[in-house]
């Protein structure tokens, strides 16, 4: 008898608090969202602008420094192969006596004539080095320039009447649908790239991804009035049809450093650090929030390259409330960013 009184007495209580002990549990539960280590490939790049110039280019040199009698082109004009860019009306030879220059009187007076000194139509007729894209193509001594290939001439610095030394290109020529694209890269960035990395080339200008490789790299760098810094200019070659580009068309170009490899990448907001600065991240496990400490390699834009600590079949906890070990977790959908 005395133990039915009891049950009786202590079945509100109990049927109370098997009521409350869901309630109990959610008011111990964190409320996280979820989200999962991304593996994929990636390879450090840099960005730089820059702008498209003409691609692979002739430089007409002159055996000797002469006088133009008549130029015939001007920049734009696209010529075939054994054009006649210029007649020259005089050949300005030297000659050389127990090893120095001797003025012949043929030199002085066509100095005379044209109103030049001698010393400016006598340079050294030393061997000249034209840029390492451009090919050097020296005209015959009779009397004509010829353009050595087809091609746009975008220089010309012969002029009728003025003598012309031959250190300098009398006629520097773009051979068709061919461009290359002059980026402005940071000093700081200048350092990690090498001749033959690849680039890809972007821009508003033209709706296509053009692919190219680091053709010649600055040897110094230049104040640029534009961003404030110092940058170094790198030449592209593109490996693409260019016949739609033109000169001056601006372009964003993201140079590869490495190869591309294989990484685990995690949200920023995954991660955590503690006193000792160590930073680990907490796992969905059995319903509960379970600590991981992990190596971060490198910090990326779209989130943390991940070294050691995850094999990448995990599920990662993301929640503005501070996470402890062993914490209860409700799930609430994935985090997304």
């Amino acid at each position: 008898m005395l133990k039915r009184v009891l049950l009786l007495i202590n079945a509100p209580l109990l049927i109370l608090s098997i009521g409350l002990l869901p309630q109990a549990i959610i008011n111990n539960t964190v409320q996280a969202e979820f989200t999962f280590v991304d593996t994929k490939q990636i390879a450090e790049r840099v960005r730089a602008y820059g702008e498209v110039c003409p691609g692979e280019e002739y430089e007409v040199y002159l055996p000797s420094a002469a006088v133009a009698k008549n130029v015939f082109v001007s920049v734009g004009n696209q010529v075939k192969k054994g054009t006649v860019l210029a007649s020259v009306d005089q050949w300005l030879d030297h000659a050389a006596e127990d090893g120095a220059s001797v003025l012949d009187d043929k030199v002085l007076m066509a100095a005379a004539e044209y109103g030049v000194l001698p010393e400016d139509i006598l340079p050294s007729f030393a061997n000249h080095d034209a840029p390492a894209h451009a090919k050097q193509s020296a005209v015959q001594a009779d009397s004509k320039v010829y353009a050595p290939v087809d091609g746009i001439v975008t220089e010309v610095n012969l002029k009728s009447g003025t003598a012309l030394d031959c250190r300098k290109p009398a006629v520097r020529m773009e051979i068709p649908n061919t461009k290359s694209v002059r980026l402005f890269l940071p000093e700081t960035a200048a350092q990690h790239v090498s001749i033959g990395d690849p680039v890809v080339i972007t821009s508003n200008s033209f709706p296509n991804v053009l692919n190219g490789t680091i053709r010649e790299i600055g040897e110094s760098a230049k104040q640029r009035e534009m961003t404030g810094g110092r940058e170094v200019d790198i030449l592209v070659g593109l490996l693409e049809n260019t016949s739609r580009l033109k000169n001056g068309f601006t372009v964003e170009g993201m140079i590869q450093l490495e190869e591309p490899r294989w990484a685990n990448i995690i949200p920023y907001e995954a991660v955590h650090q503690d006193k000792a600065n160590q930073e680990y991240v907490y796992l969905y496990v059995d319903g509960r929030a379970a600590r991981r400490n992990i190596t971060v390699k490198k910090e990326l834009p779209d989130g943390v390259e991940v070294e050691d600590g995850l094999d990448g079949t995990e599920t990662l906890l993301v929640s503005e409330e501070k996470l402890h070990e062993g914490e209860r977790i409700m799930l609430k959908g994935e985090y997304h960013g």
